[in-house]
């Protein structure tokens, strides 16, 4: 089902990526769409729906549960360097947005096994995408 996702993502056009059936398909099969928008934004889409700011590149850590962000739950002024916090985020994968990179805007590192894609602008490639299976994260822990 990757191959088929990547086949409907690659070539589309900037801020027309992801068509409600490849979403759907996506979200159906456990599938996770990762592209960037503006100069800021990396985009998680299908299976997860939400954003990581990256300006001028970023990192954005992900588990099997999804992405990993304790800010967005609750605020606690230790927590900065919370050990619990380090150690949870330690067992999560990582996907570095990599800014101006072999004349492509937007790219992806990481050693989450995955697919790519390119979204167009003006007839070059603004993004090279991926796409991988949530199921690749293994369980979380217990």
């Amino acid at each position: 089902m990757i191959d088929k996702i990547v086949e409907m993502l690659n070539g589309r056009e900037y801020l027309d990526e992801v068509t409600p059936e490849t979403r759907r398909l996506a979200k159906e099969n456990n599938i996770v769409i990762v592209y960037n928008r503006s100069d800021d934004l990396m985009i998680f889409d299908g299976v997860i729906q939400d954003e990581v700011g990256c300006y001028e590149g970023g990192v954005a850590f992900i588990n099997s549960n999804g992405l990993f962000s304790p800010e967005d739950d609750f605020i606690c002024p230790a927590c900065e360097d919370c050990k619990y916090i380090q150690e949870e985020r330690n067992k999560c994968k990582i996907i570095w947005a990599k800014w101006c990179v072999s004349n492509v805007s937007w790219s992806y590192l990481t050693d989450i096994p995955h697919k790519t894609f390119d979204i167009m602008e003006d007839g070059e490639i603004y993004c090279r995408g991926i796409v991988f299976s949530l199921d690749d994260l293994g369980e979380e822990e217990k």
